[in-house]
């Protein structure tokens, strides 16, 4: 019997392996397998060898090897012990009609890793093959370069036909920093405040404020600062020649509202205003900076809302007051709306019970909307913000004295559908 074995990969000719963690979805390679002579073979084993040597020069890790799985045209390959397989290879080859099942088992020899096949009984081929082979999670430690697996395909009474077949590891130079944001928009001088972000694929972070740059390590999400004057923060991701930013602004102000809720277990509303004056509950003034009243005193349903003024600035904040029904779920809403000269700054707050029951919330979603230029906002683009979380924006352009009235800020929460409760829109 003359003649040789064609291989062809289909759809490409190279396979990209994950990078230095679990990749989600498996990585498939397709090799079309012809002959070119009439006379079919008969196929006695196909053997594939990967690199895998010294740490360092890792091309795969054997661990992750050993979730290769593969596909012989319709017929799944079924996974045998060595001793199994041997076996299997010692018994007489006949050429029968019909399917035949496939056999593998895989094996370390020196710097290399088999994965070897054999079809149950000697199998003539068909006129082409198709071999899928599927890499789930297969990782290196190499930073990227490109490794050759031998495909090896033995013929009874022939040689065995060989080819190369390249997989490449090519390293994601792209970096994005995401998000990038603080607990608070606002404090006092002196104050601590958290910096928070999302950086992907950033090798190196620096933080830039005042002049002053900052590294940061780069598998951190978090940095506290302590703010002495109002200051803009820019982080700084970086990838090889790849670099991203993104800024965010702490304001320092005389006036600061610390606390402003309404605690359903002692049935209080709470407040404690910073350097603030003329402080107003439901426009009935107060003359205690920090203080509680009596939930009974306000209308279930309907926000309270507080007002206090300060140097160069004045804070509007509304709580929601949910009724009974409502407390079920709903811990606490809130919008705070700063007013400084030349722009405003929107706070919003939320806080759901935690989910353990079909009695609280599943998702919650948050919108705003700016009704003077009558346009809607969708925060964060999302419907299932979590069980607690705040927002913050700085508005510019906005009406100072109407500006409580123009923003309106709705909640969306939605319920476990038990088929007896609906839903929630609140707007403060």
């Amino acid at each position: 019997m003359e003649g040789t074995f064609t291989f062809e990969t289909v759809g490409g000719n190279k396979l990209i392996v994950s990078d230095s963690q679990a990749s989600p979805a498996k990585n498939k390679l397709e090799i079309k397998v012809t002959y070119d002579q009439n006379e079919e073979p008969l196929i006695s084993q196909i053997e594939y060898a990967f690199p895998a040597g010294t740490k360092g020069k890792d091309f795969a890790e054997l661990k992750n090897l050993r979730q290769i799985e593969f596909k012989i045209d319709d017929w799944t390959v079924v996974d045998v012990s060595k001793e199994e397989f041997i076996e299997l290879k010692s018994q007489k080859k006949e050429k029968r009609s019909g399917n035949a099942g496939w056999y593998a088992c895989r094996f370390e020899e020196e710097e290399e890793f088999i994965y070897a096949l054999t079809p149950g009984e000697a199998w003539s081929m068909k006129d082409q093959q198709i071999m899928d082979l599927m890499m789930e999670n297969v990782v290196t430690t190499a930073a990227e370069g490109a490794s050759v697996i031998r495909c090896t395909v033995g013929i009874l009474v022939e040689d065995p036909q060989e080819y190369g077949l390249e997989i490449k590891k090519e390293r994601d130079h792209t970096v994005k920093v995401q998000d990038f944001y603080p607990e608070s928009g606002c404090a006092l001088s002196g104050e601590q405040v958290r910096l928070n972000w999302f950086a992907q694929n950033a090798q190196k972070l620096f933080l830039f404020s005042g002049g002053v740059k900052k590294e940061i390590d780069p598998s951190k999400s978090s940095e506290v600062v302590t703010v002495l004057n109002t200051a803009e923060y820019t982080l700084e991701a970086v990838n090889g020649e790849k670099k991203d930013t993104r800024k965010t602004l702490i304001q320092v102000l005389p006036l600061c509202l610390r606390q402003f809720w309404a605690d359903y277990e002692e049935e209080k509303i709470k407040w404690d205003v910073c350097c603030g004056k003329h402080i107003k509950i439901n426009d009935i003034s107060t003359s205690f900076s920090s203080g509680s009243a009596n939930l009974s005193d306000y209308t279930p349903g309907l926000p309270v809302v507080l007002t206090a003024e300060g140097k160069n600035t004045s804070v509007e904040s509304a709580v929601y007051y949910g009724t009974e029904d409502e407390r079920i779920d709903i811990v606490h809403f809130q919008k705070t709306i700063t007013f400084y000269k030349g722009f405003q700054i929107l706070d919003v707050l939320w806080k759901l019970y935690e989910l353990k029951s079909k009695n609280t919330a599943k998702s919650i979603r948050i919108v705003y909307q700016d009704r003077e230029r009558n346009e809607l906002y969708d925060i964060k683009g999302g419907k299932n913000l979590g069980t607690e979380g705040s927002w913050q924006q700085i508005l510019t352009g906005t009406e100072a004295t109407r500006a409580g009235e123009n923003i309106l800020v709705t909640m969306y929460v939605e319920r476990y559908d038990d088929g007896a409760h609906k839903g929630y829109q609140i707007t403060i």
